[in-house]
């Protein structure tokens, strides 16, 4: 276990700090944009930032702080579909146009995410939700 992805504070501690469209788009839309994955896929090596076992199919991106947002801004649609909605999209932000333009701001926005195994993201939420609660670890 790599306790140092573990985010300090929830989610919920920056809501009201930024502008609330750009940081949703950090906090909630950065996860489902498949250039900000596969970069942090590389950068990681393939590896489960928690666990550190090899990544197979399913990946998921970890935010290590909430603390952030999208100062790019720009929105894309990116396809999402599943069986009942097989042309269903999703709004994301333009990590690779910010990318090519910005790397810097790109790269800060990269260094609080990380990417782990969806079983190893819920066992890191169980871990700052007790922690949140008083539960301890």
């Amino acid at each position: 276990m790599n306790l140092q992805i573990i985010n300090s504070l929830p989610r919920s501690a920056f809501k009201d700090k930024y502008e609330r469209q750009s940081w949703l788009n950090f906090a909630s839309r950065v996860t489902k944009n498949p250039f900000m994955l596969d970069f942090l896929i590389r950068r990681e090596r393939s590896k489960c930032s928690w666990c550190e076992n090899t990544l197979y199919e399913k990946k998921t991106i970890h935010h290590i702080s909430y603390d952030h947002f999208c100062s790019f801004n720009v929105i894309i649609r990116e396809n999402r579909p599943t069986q009942k909605r097989p042309s269903r999209q999703a709004k994301v932000p333009d990590c690779k146009s910010c990318h090519d333009i910005n790397k810097d701001v790109f790269i800060q926005c990269a260094n609080k995410l990380t990417v782990v195994h969806p079983i190893c993201n819920l066992r890191i939420s169980t871990i700052v939700s007790n922690n949140i609660n008083g539960s301890g670890k």
